[in-house]
């Protein structure tokens, strides 16, 4: 298990995460009746799956060895899953991780109920649900939705106890390969800011740092002069990506822009500059 998943909370003295409590809860029930003969106790491990071998990988949330096969988890609540979908996390998570472990099946795991994402953002529902079905019709992913934490915890048990059979199997498969990351470049580090401000989507972000000239400057866009940012992105956008990364954090402070919602509700003047190579 992804030491991130599996993360303790010192003051509530018991696993963050809800599916984890509920296993743990399943193995005392199953230690208090007594175990058939033919399984065995679930034995787990906290690791860095992220950083396995000292090398940063797109790694899953759980691996399951088992005797014959392994398993590659990838588990996401809904909500989680929706917004993976509009920052483009989730195609990084699928494509470049899940899809490339050898050596173990690849699952991703939904949990929880499609109502609660959509249930004041409805307008998210066509990008999530066009994901969710190119990962069905384009990749060999397996893709399993539980209702709910417990029901998470079940099919990780009984998953588990299918792949460590005592009965049928006695030699344990090869190592899980995870693969590593994407080396993150200052034009990587660029296009997350830029997305980070408000009104620039995925697509014009990339066109922007197309546009950076210097690779030593790309990585802070606030020494990017004012200037030449209204030169790339338009006068009123570039005015807005520049004090974005000026303006102070604390609460106090008062934008130079004035009313910044007043700004950014200017829809017709920000996009008639978004459409200006």
């Amino acid at each position: 298990m992804d030491a991130n998943e599996g993360r303790f909370n010192q003051k509530k003295n018991d696993y963050t995460i809800k599916w984890v409590r509920e296993l743990i809860k399943l193995q005392k029930k199953e230690q208090e009746k007594g175990l058939p003969k033919d399984v065995e106790p679930i034995k787990w491990v906290k690791i860095d799956l992220s950083r396995d071998g000292g090398i940063d990988r797109v790694g899953p949330d759980i691996v399951i060895q088992g005797r014959d096969e392994n398993m590659a988890i990838e588990r996401k609540d809904v909500s989680d899953f929706v917004s993976s979908v509009i920052s483009g996390h989730v195609f990084d998570q699928v494509y470049d991780g899940l899809c490339k472990v050898q050596n173990a099946k690849a699952v991703l795991l939904i949990e929880g109920t499609w109502r609660k994402p959509f249930a004041k953002r409805e307008y998210l529902r066509p990008s999530a649900m066009g994901a969710y079905a190119k990962f069905v019709a384009k990749t060999p992913l397996q893709i399993v939705h539980s209702e709910n934490a417990s029901m998470t915890a079940n099919l990780i048990r009984d998953w588990n106890r299918h792949y460590n059979d005592i009965t049928e199997y006695e030699w344990k498969p090869k190592k899980v390969h995870i693969p590593a990351r994407k080396p993150v470049g200052l034009r990587d580090i660029a296009y997350t800011m830029i997305m980070s401000v408000p009104k620039i989507g995925s697509d014009r972000a990339l066109d922007i740092v197309k546009k950076m000239p210097e690779p030593k400057t790309m990585a802070n866009l606030a020494i990017q002069p004012l200037a030449r940012l209204k030169k790339i992105v338009g006068p009123k956008m570039g005015e807005l990506m520049f004090h974005v990364f000026q303006i102070p954090l604390e609460r106090e402070v008062k934008s130079p822009l004035g009313d910044l919602q007043t700004f950014l509700d200017d829809e017709e003047t920000i996009a008639q500059e978004l459409l200006v190579d």
